[in-house]
């Protein structure tokens, strides 16, 4: 995740205890966070017994000054079995809009790093890459192939893929991976945030102030979440992240 804000929104400026209060076996999980990097924070964050964080973090160190926000990358031992482990670097880019194109030009250079700093095992870099609409064409990557400066690094999430939670189709966010790790990976998946029932965020945002009044109108009071229109469902789904979750399966 990127974007973590600064104390005491703990859980977000617009999302409060109705979503932090959501996921009940928040005790089960354990975060590992970078230092403050420009005006946001990078964070992991991995399931108790099934992922160990074998190597301390670290930020790309960008002298160059060509990411708004430096990439930032920690090493896990994910425990497949009872007696199997392997290891997996994640890093985490989250890229200016207007820079996008410099930032994802050296990516490259961030992977090299990320193998020469936490060495062997497969890696991986996740992110907010803004790798689409006016800030990236997708046409550097047609048919979803990296090219020849991602040698030997997959394209997991597919150009096709609407990872906004507005109502344009944009693949923003995007996971490179080792093309060994995604011969095996899953396909990408967008989890759509408006799939939830948020109407407690509703409630809670009205009696707050932090939603749109029109929202606060009798006619919700009475009604489902699957009645509410798609315009509604996005702008509370908006009140966690203007962005869908991608997930995939991963296979050491």
């Amino acid at each position: 995740m990127s974007q973590k804000p600064r104390r005491p929104f703990v859980c977000g400026n617009n999302t409060m205890s109705a979503i932090c209060a959501a996921r009940p076996d928040a005790d089960k999980y354990v975060v590992t966070a970078s230092p403050r990097i420009g005006d946001e924070q990078y964070v992991f964050m991995s399931r108790k017994g099934a992922v160990e964080v074998d190597h301390a973090g670290a930020v790309y160190p960008d002298g160059a000054g060509i990411h708004a926000r430096p990439p930032y990358a920690a090493r896990f031992r994910i425990r497949s079995s009872f007696w199997r482990r392997w290891r997996l670097t994640v890093g985490t880019v989250h890229t200016s809009p207007k820079a996008a194109k410099k930032e994802i030009a050296n990516l490259p250079k961030v992977l090299a790093w990320m193998d020469a700093t936490f060495g062997g095992g497969s890696r991986l870099i996740a992110g907010d890459y803004n790798a689409d609409g006016s800030y990236f064409s997708e046409s550097s990557w047609a048919n979803s192939n990296l090219g020849a400066a991602f040698k030997g690094y997959s394209l997991l999430t597919d150009n096709e893929l609407d990872t906004t939670v507005a109502g344009s189709s944009n693949t923003y966010d995007r996971i490179i991976a080792d093309s060994a790790l995604a011969r095996s990976a899953g396909d990408s998946q967008v989890f759509r945030l408006d799939s939830i029932d948020l109407s407690a965020v509703r409630v809670e945002g009205c009696r707050m102030g932090y939603v749109n009044k029109r929202l606060c109108s009798k006619s919700f009071a009475r009604m489902k979440w699957e009645d509410y229109t798609d315009k509604a469902k996005r702008e509370l789904a908006a009140e966690i992240s203007d962005h869908n979750p991608v997930g995939v399966c991963l296979r050491g």
